[in-house]
This record gives structure tokens, C-alpha cells and sequence, in this order.
């Protein structure tokens, strides 16, 4: 009989990822939790971009450990655990849409120089939106005292500048998150043009 339970909750599961399977619709299941995306602004008035509802801003205090350079993320959305974090960085200085694979390019390369001992693992490019925006990014993990965390480097041009988005998150988690990140990232938008 248990057997019959477990194969019944099991295909149950099933169901519900496979009729939930986007960041638009009204959940999605990602590591035994059901979240739901909301469009949220990170740069008022200009980045809008799906994250988890229940997201919050990392505290500061723990930012500054997280990412210990002075030149860390100014937005850090995090889990309640404080284990998923998505961050992001706009720049002031213009970007033209074909220069932004040549900046994840420069990016992904200083990376490999500055930590060669990082498992790089992928590096792809795609439009985002219906306006041949373009999404870049990398992929690449690294031990830690606890876990192997695997990290998303994301580059995209808002209103003409560029937008660097990380995603990190430990290794399980990481593949639990993986089917969503690129469509996360390709959700960014300017609040301007809603």
C-alpha cells in the first residue's frame, strides 16, 4: 500500500510541474516549495525583472560579507535562508545591444584569469523579448567551507546601459533553480515601457 502512495504522490508531482512550468504562471514548484514571481522593481524607475515574491533585500550587513568588495552588487534580493540570492548592478555608461556578448566575453575572461581554479562551466547567449534584445552569461562553480556554490553571471542593456545579474545558490539548490534562471533574467524590462 505504500508504494501505491508514493507512486500516487509522485505522479501528482508530475502533474503539477508540468502544468506550472513558467515564472508567469500563478506558481511554479522549485525544490519542494510552490513560489510565486512577481514583476518587481530594482531600479526604480528603470529595471523591473520576475523574482520570488517572498525575496527580501539582503541586510547589509550580510552583503558585505557575501560579497566582501566595495564594488558588490547595489541590489541583492535573498531567500528567507539567505541560501538563493539573485543581485544586480546597473552602470551608468551606454551599451549598444551587439557590444553586450563582447562584455559578458571580457567579464567571463578576467574571471578565468583572477580565479583559474573555478569550474567554468558555460557560457551562452539568447534574444530576450520581442526587440532582439540580447541576454549573455556564464556559468561557473566554486568550493566554499560548506558546499560548491554555482554561479550566474548575466548581462543584458536596459535603456541603453548595461545590467549585470548573479544568481548563486549551492549545488542541489542550483539544479532545483536551473530551468528558471534564464527565463528570470530574460523577464527584465524597463518600468518605462509598461
Amino acid at each position: 500500500m505504500e508504494f501505491r502512495e508514493k507512486e500516487i504522490l509522485r505522479l501528482r508531482q508530475q502533474g503539477i510541474e508540468e502544468k506550472y512550468h513558467s515564472i508567469y504562471d500563478s506558481y511554479v514548484f522549485i525544490g519542494r516549495q510552490y513560489i510565486e514571481f512577481t514583476m518587481q522593481d530594482i531600479y526604480p524607475p528603470v529595471v523591473r525583472i520576475m523574482l520570488p515574491k517572498f525575496f527580501m533585500d539582503m541586510p547589509s550587513t550580510l552583503a558585505k560579507q557575501k560579497y566582501p568588495s566595495e564594488h558588490r552588487p547595489t541590489v541583492i534580493k535573498t531567500s528567507p535562508d539567505l541560501s538563493i540570492n539573485f543581485a544586480f548592478q546597473y552602470f551608468e555608461k551606454n551599451i549598444a545591444e551587439e557590444d553586450i556578448p563582447k562584455a559578458a566575453r571580457y567579464y567571463y575572461s578576467m574571471f578565468q584569469k583572477c580565479y583559474p581554479g573555478y569550474d567554468y562551466l558555460d557560457f551562452d547567449q539568447c534574444f530576450r523579448g520581442d526587440k532582439d534584445e540580447v541576454l549573455a552569461w556564464y556559468i561557473y562553480s566554486n568550493p566554499t567551507i560548506t558546499d560548491v556554490v554555482f554561479n550566474v553571471h548575466a548581462f543584458m542593456a536596459v535603456e541603453g546601459h548595461l545590467l549585470q545579474g548573479i544568481f548563486n545558490a549551492p549545488e542541489k539548490s542550483f539544479y532545483e533553480w536551473k530551468p528558471y534562471i534564464t527565463e528570470i533574467f530574460k523577464s527584465v524590462t524597463s518600468a518605462r515601457d509598461n
